[in-house]
């Protein structure tokens, strides 16, 4: 099989023409939701309340977007699912600790 080489989509058409993107991601097995929020000026990002067992689908969105991570937040202690926030401290997942880098 032959893969075409990934291209991201249009940030600005995404946001819907607008200057912020807004995505709210579901997670059905904990019942809890993602927030990815990016500036289409500058591409910088930050997602909150991510769940570890997402990650992979977070961090394809990134990346299909084209933005980078900045930031990765936590709004309260979540008793309901094991946060992703840390998953995104090592090297090959975007961002240093606590404050995401490239």
């Amino acid at each position: 099989m032959v893969v075409a080489p990934f291209t991201p989509i249009s940030l600005r058409a995404a946001a819907g023409g607008g200057s912020l993107l807004f995505r709210q991601l579901f997670d059905a097995q904990t019942g809890t939701f993602t927030y990815l929020l990016g500036d289409v000026s500058s591409r910088q990002a930050v997602i909150i309340d991510s769940v570890f067992e997402r990650h992979g689908r977070d961090l394809a969105l990134l990346r299909e977007l084209g933005l980078k991570l900045v930031a990765s937040l936590n709004t309260h202690a979540h008793a309901d699912h094991v946060t992703g926030s840390w998953l995104l401290q090592t090297g090959h997942w975007l961002c240093n600790w606590p404050v995401c880098s490239r």
